[in-house]
């Protein structure tokens, strides 16, 4: 099942890690049926447009190409959820992840050659089967963490999406005053994006299928 009535949002943030990083958070609401939902993890832009095409995964994540994968994968492990929304009983039920072993990710990877199995993580989880109903609403949350000297943030759609709208906040970006931020569209056609609260928010007005590959770069420079 494709993504319904999606809302996406991306915040940049200071970290908790010093000035020579910054924290990207993601969020994702959205209508489907989903039994296993995975989060592939990849080091380089070619992985993560091999991996989201391939329909292996149902979100991708995109580390830097220095990053320490064990450190890396450890925290979004802890920060990363699904939680489910019965819209009818107006309860919740918030689901963790965990990583899928050597050779369940080897297995998962078999038809997708391109991707080099060591450079890849894979986390997943599994959906109640009661949660499984359209009349339920998924939110995807999370958070990673990025150098300071990467100077382009994208987000690409993982998979046939019908999005509402794309929320890009930088209003808490450290020393906002000193950068300048702009966005760059893939999404087979351009939107009139708003930008608002003296440009630290950029609002893009999709309404219409995404396909996977489409997305947006948050692009900075110093001022």
């Amino acid at each position: 099942m494709p993504c319904l009535d999606a809302t996406v949002e991306c915040t940049l943030s200071g970290s908790r890690r010093g000035d020579k990083w910054f924290t990207y958070g993601y969020r994702c609401i959205f209508r489907s049926i989903k039994g296993i939902f995975r989060v592939g993890i990849v080091s380089s832009a070619h992985d993560s447009s091999v991996l989201a095409v391939s329909g292996v995964a149902d979100e991708v994540i995109v580390l830097d190409r220095k990053a320490d994968f064990e450190r890396e994968i450890a925290g979004i492990i802890a920060s990363w959820r699904l939680t489910v929304r019965d819209t009818e009983r107006g309860t919740q039920t918030s689901l963790r992840f965990k990583e899928a072993s050597s050779s369940q990710r080897r297995e998962i990877l078999t038809g997708v050659w391109q991707i080099n199995p060591d450079n890849c993580r894979i986390i997943e989880l599994e959906v109640p089967r009661l949660l499984q109903e359209m009349a339920h609403v998924y939110e995807l949350k999370g958070s990673m963490e990025l150098r300071m000297e990467e100077l382009y943030t994208f987000w690409e759609t993982p998979g046939l999406m019908y999005a509402n709208t794309i929320n890009i906040d930088v209003t808490k970006f450290p020393h906002r005053d000193k950068w300048e931020f702009s966005i760059k569209q893939f999404l087979g056609t351009t939107f009139s994006a708003t930008t608002e609260h003296g440009g630290n928010k950029f609002v893009i007005p999709a309404n219409s299928w995404l396909l996977p590959g489409h997305g947006v770069v948050i692009m900075r420079r110093a001022v």
